[in-house]
């Protein structure tokens, strides 16, 4: 079994791979898996590679990129703690599709692909689970899709720094884990928009700088998610 944290398994009990498996399941499926520190603006994969493992973030941010033949790329989509990364290659991918790059460094979980689709065939049991705890998470998305769609841009960034804080109560500084353009591509809204509602944020004692933000008082912004 990995030498995981106590904080590291309480992430694979909220990933639909993994939740609610025991211990012993998770040493059968985990058992030729092993953790990858990857440094801020190093590839995890490249696209075109062979796509031999899939990925569980455990700490930090990436970027899934496709790169243009002029060298230009255009982000597909950003991963944070509890995300798993190319698990589409378990149902046939035989190449990555994309590349992914860590926007900060990056503490994951590597699982060879090989090795865990092995796992499943010899015990069908793990299958059942996987597939009951995907479709509960299908129908969540599905639900939390919906209510996103129907949040103005104040309400999606108040929810993201929220989402980024350490303390859920009180005043603190945050450091923004990537550029502003990212965050917003993340959370679908226009760069400009993205500026003016940081801009609104300020009367709810949202300072803005550069790479951070101090937070007067997070609990407004809860406010700003409920109203």
């Amino acid at each position: 079994m990995l030498d995981l944290k106590i904080e590291d398994k309480q992430i694979l009990n909220q990933i639909p791979f993994f939740a609610g498996l025991g211990e012993d399941a998770l040493s059968v499926l985990l058992g030729d898996a092993h953790i990858k520190t990857i440094e801020k603006d190093a590839h995890i994969f490249m696209q075109g590679d062979n796509a031999n493992n899939f990925y569980v973030i455990l700490s930090g941010w990436a970027k899934i990129v496709r790169y243009n033949e002029n060298g230009g790329e255009t982000v597909i989509a950003l991963f944070s703690k509890g995300e798993t990364i190319a698990e589409v290659a378990l149902f046939g991918k035989k190449i990555y599709p994309a590349s992914a790059l860590a926007i900060e460094d990056l503490r994951l979980i590597q699982i060879p692909i090989a090795s865990f689709k092995d796992k499943l065939y010899k015990h069908p049991e793990f299958c059942f689970h996987i597939m009951g705890t995907m479709s509960s998470h299908l129908h969540y998305m599905v639900q939390k899709l919906e209510k996103m769609g129907s949040h103005t841009a104040i309400q999606k960034l108040a929810e993201f720094i929220i989402s980024i804080s350490k303390d859920k109560s009180g005043k603190q500084e945050i450091t923004l884990p990537m550029d502003k353009a990212l965050i917003a591509s993340k959370l679908g809204i226009q760069p400009e928009t993205f500026s003016r509602t940081l801009k609104k944020l300020k009367s709810y004692g949202v300072i803005s700088s550069k790479s951070s933000l101090i937070i007067e008082d997070i609990n407004k912004l809860k406010e700003i998610c409920n109203s």
